[in-house]
């Protein structure tokens, strides 16, 4: 790995640690990061990497948060550069861990910028379920996202146009349907 660092380096895709946050600290290219969070030291090595120059020129920047990450780790917003699209995904999410997803959401997105993208892989809500996201969001200050993305097999379609409504009126957002079959192999 330490080869293939550059400061003209203009992606990682990959998991955070001290070193791989100092090295992405240092890079000013940077283009497309996509990270996995599957624990509370990385969600700070994250928030370290938040403040960073690295993010001036970022184009894409996907984070997929496991349920083992504690929202209290989260004290700084995604970046809020305008050029900048931010894919947020949020798994396993069921019943129990509404109140969970939307912590994340509100403690990693500004409130109305609508270049996020909030995905729901491998979540298992049916419509009320839902909706009570979509209203916790909404309560939370949450507006002017760009796509809330959940599962297909989750809804049916008649659901997903009653919900899309919600989604749209109260979010902004535009609902879709995803299979996610690639989560699942």
């Amino acid at each position: 790995m330490r080869k293939v660092w550059s400061r003209d380096l203009s992606g990682y895709v990959g998991q955070l640690s001290d070193y791989v946050v100092s090295r992405l600290q240092q890079v000013h290219s940077l283009k497309h990061i996509s990270l996995s969070i599957t624990s509370n030291h990385q969600a700070t090595l994250l928030m370290a990497l938040i403040p960073s120059t690295s993010f001036k020129y970022l184009e894409k920047l996907s984070v997929v948060v496991t349920s083992e990450v504690l929202p209290a780790a989260i004290i700084r917003k995604l970046p809020d550069n305008s050029n900048t699209e931010v894919w947020l995904y949020l798994l396993n999410v069921n019943e129990e861990r509404v109140s969970w997803a939307c912590d994340m959401v509100a403690n990693l997105i500004k409130p109305s910028r609508g270049r996020y993208s909030i995905w729901f892989p491998k979540s298992t809500l049916d419509e009320a379920g839902w909706i009570r996201v979509i209203q916790d969001l909404e309560r939370r200050g949450i507006k002017n996202v760009g796509a809330m993305v959940v599962p297909d097999t989750s809804i049916s379609s008649d659901q997903a146009e009653q919900i899309s409504a919600i989604c749209s009126s109260t979010l902004g957002a535009d609902l879709q349907g995803s299979p996610f079959y690639h989560w699942n192999k």
